[in-house]
């Protein structure tokens, strides 16, 4: 397996649902690379599969609920840093409901950052 540059920063961004998610998270790509980051993109799978040959940096995930644990948790262990911003999260007309069922106390409390869409978001979360 090659090597990567370890001078260099590093995104890891997850991918899950191409056709949702790819333009959002293109576009956070192509202003890290102006900045000189590097960038991988993979499925959870995959980059859980490969999480200790990736070179430590940010893991960007999408979301943070239950069934991210083992791959935010695996991320940790090998020394990512993990953020999320949750683009389910930008439209929402039931606050609670988003935060009973897209986040868990137990992701959060192992996520470096969570990013929210605004003060209402925050203050649910």
């Amino acid at each position: 397996m090659e090597s990567f540059n370890t001078k260099r920063r590093w995104i890891i961004i997850t991918l899950e649902i191409v056709s949702r998610e790819l333009t959002e998270k293109l576009i956070i790509a192509n202003k890290a690379i102006e900045k000189e980051w590097g960038i991988i993109f993979g499925g959870r799978a995959e980059l859980l599969r490969y999480m200790k040959y990736l070179p430590k940096g940010i893991f960007f995930v999408k979301s943070a609920s239950k069934i991210d644990y083992p791959y935010i948790k695996a991320a940790k262990y090998y020394g990512q840093k993990v953020v999320c911003l949750d683009a389910e999260g930008l439209v929402q007309h039931n606050y609670d409901y988003f935060a009973e069922t897209r986040v868990d106390k137990s992701v959060l409390n192992i996520i470096d950052l969570y990013f929210t869409w605004g003060k209402k978001q925050a203050d649910v979360i």
